[in-house]
């Protein structure tokens, strides 16, 4: 997995006592500081999980989000592709053919 140089450990929110922030930290023991969403945004609690959910699914699987939404949807063309060869070739009928629509459209909504 490539190092993308962001900081380790599992990201966590925490909610800071003193002034309503939102703060983003890891779980390491000095609690290092990752980001901060004062009290006065809107949407700073949705924001805070959006930045450590990316953080820690970045970790996970060594490649930024846009490169995991690039992925996908690499993988869903190529997906319907093999779907459309079946169906041409007489196998559009097979369970896998059906799942492999219903999971083209679900991620396609």
């Amino acid at each position: 997995m490539k190092d993308l140089g962001i900081t380790k450990g599992k990201w966590i929110v925490e909610d800071q006592k003193f002034g309503n922030d939102i703060t983003v930290l890891t779980n390491c023991k000095k609690g290092t500081f990752i980001a901060d969403f004062p009290a006065a945004w809107n949407n700073k609690l949705a924001n805070a999980n959006l930045v450590a959910n990316a953080g820690n699914t970045t970790q996970k699987c060594g490649l930024l989000p846009s490169e995991l939404l690039a992925q996908r949807d690499e993988l869903l063309k190529n997906l319907a592709r093999c779907v459309d060869r079946l169906e041409e070739n007489g196998y559009g009928d097979m369970n896998a053919v059906a799942r492999a629509k219903q999971a083209i459209k679900k991620a396609t909504e």
